[in-house]
């Protein structure tokens, strides 16, 4: 059966998932920035971005963030969704072990 408990161990699985995944892209944003960093000024003025790349990176950033955003509101619904199912069965056991006890 599935209880409270199992619901909150879930939710802080999911939660951890998603800081392991924040924390991987975390990590490999700091290693780009030293690598520009150590390429210095001189490669800098070669870094300008037309308006074609700057909007492709605009929509990459976008996209990531939505798909983060997303994960964590289809995480949220799932977890309402798994509440209402218990208490619904919850519901249902306690009507089954009333009529039980009434046939007693």
């Amino acid at each position: 059966m599935f209880t409270e408990r199992d619901g909150i161990k879930l939710r802080l699985e999911q939660i951890e998932r998603l800081y392991s995944d924040l924390n991987r892209e975390a990590k490999q944003l700091t290693e780009r920035l030293r690598q520009l960093d150590e390429q210095g000024d001189e490669v800098r003025h070669d870094l300008a971005l037309n308006k074609e790349d700057r909007d492709h990176l605009k929509s990459s950033i976008d996209e990531t963030l939505q798909a983060l955003l997303q994960r964590t509101t289809v995480d949220a619904k799932v977890e309402q969704e798994k509440q209402e199912d218990l208490i619904s069965k919850k519901a249902l056991i306690e009507d089954i072990e009333g009529l039980l006890k009434k046939k007693k």
